[in-house]
């Protein structure tokens, strides 16, 4: 019989699994050649279809309901507090709860370098595509997921024979812009490394009105029938960061970094910038959202002394990451920027006293 599972989020299903028995699911680690190999349960084990409200405003407005063994009303935040054994799911709600509480609703606790929400964003799509009837597999990645007009950008493909061994092929593909509209041919040359392919080219500076948005290389090779595609982003030169910064400690003990940027086209703007210690300690990010004309103009990030006591890292900070957007439907990013702006030297004991001495509700007003 099969086993099936139905995942829900606050009641809207995001994808149904089937399976018959145990199966392995292979994915390879960014930019590396091995696999990890991870066991898939058995459908037996699975559970029927339940609903997992993932959002911490979900789980704190929901209404009660009646325990099944009294009288009084439990949350579904206490009831799952009351859990003795927590999934990691549930470990993870409380977790969230417990930093929404905690910090401003612009900062972020980053815990690693890893759980950064800038580098993530930035992380490089790479497409594995397998042979249905061999092991062998195709690989392709590009350098970048965002791009600007002028910059070189390139492409990366790689074959694995049957033995998960590198081999070398010959490639060729298409780039389409918006699915339709063909740009030009790909022409791939062996690397340093002869077993990785890579393809350059520079999307015109010159035209009057380039073509902003995302674009598709569909690649194909000669030595199986493997055919795939990777993706990256063409992205309008609309703000940019000019390099100068100013810092100071608020009222409320918390550290301001105000940024400046040049502005070249009018709309609203998204920025995001992460701070990390002298010694590489990850902090927390900072966002702000800001209606702005042409021009130069002032970016503020605000770093919470609650954020910077529990990060347990004195002065000097390094803005390490800023992400910049304008806002619309799609969202259009520009490219990560590392301005690695290092401020002056603080004491931790300040921003512990001053988170001690600061309510939630002073750090919003």
């Amino acid at each position: 019989m099969l086993g099936s599972l139905i995942i829900a989020i606050a009641g809207v299903t995001l994808y149904h699994l089937k399976s018959t028995k145990s199966a392995q699911v292979v994915r390879y680690t960014p930019l590396t050649n091995q696999a990890i190999t991870q066991p898939k349960a058995p459908s037996s084990t699975l559970a029927p279809q339940q609903n997992v409200a993932l959002s911490i405003s979900a789980i704190t407005s929901a209404k009660a309901i009646p325990t099944a063994h009294t009288e009084t009303f439990a949350s579904p935040l206490e009831r799952i507090q009351a859990i003795q054994n927590k999934s990691q799911l549930q470990q993870a709600l409380l977790r969230d709860h417990e930093e929404f509480d905690r910090y401003p609703n612009y900062n972020k606790r980053i815990e690693t370098p890893e759980q950064d929400p800038i580098t993530q964003k930035y992380a490089i799509d790479e497409r594995i595509s397998e042979s249905e009837d061999s092991y062998e597999s195709m690989r392709l990645w590009t350098e970048q997921k965002y791009y600007l007009p002028g910059q070189k950008i390139r492409i990366f493909a790689q074959i694995f024979d049957e033995n998960r061994e590198p081999t070398r092929a010959n490639f060729g593909g298409q780039l389409i812009f918006n699915e339709n509209k063909e740009i030009q041919t790909l022409v791939f040359t062996p690397t340093e490394n002869d077993q990785i392919y890579r393809s350059e080219l520079t999307l015109d500076i010159l035209s009057e009105k380039p073509d902003y948005g995302i674009y598709k290389a569909l690649v194909i090779n000669d030595k199986n029938d493997l055919a795939d595609s990777v993706t990256f982003t063409l992205s309008e030169p609309s703000i940019r960061l000019t390099g100068e910064y100013t810092e100071q400690i608020n009222e409320n003990g918390s550290l301001i970094i105000d940024t400046e940027v040049q502005v070249s086209a009018a709309g609203r703007f998204y920025a995001q910038a992460s701070l990390y210690g002298s010694t590489a300690e990850s902090i927390g990010s900072a966002q702000t959202a800001n209606e702005l004309k042409p021009g130069k103009h002032w970016l503020r990030f605000t770093y919470d002394a609650q954020l910077i006591a529990d990060a347990g890292a004195a002065g000097p900070y390094i803005v390490k990451h800023v992400e910049l957007a304008k806002t619309g439907i799609p969202i259009s990013r520009l490219p990560l920027e590392n301005p690695n702006f290092i401020t002056d030297s603080y004491p931790l004991e300040q921003f512990s006293r001053a988170a001690a001495s600061t309510t939630q509700s002073d750090k919003l007003n």
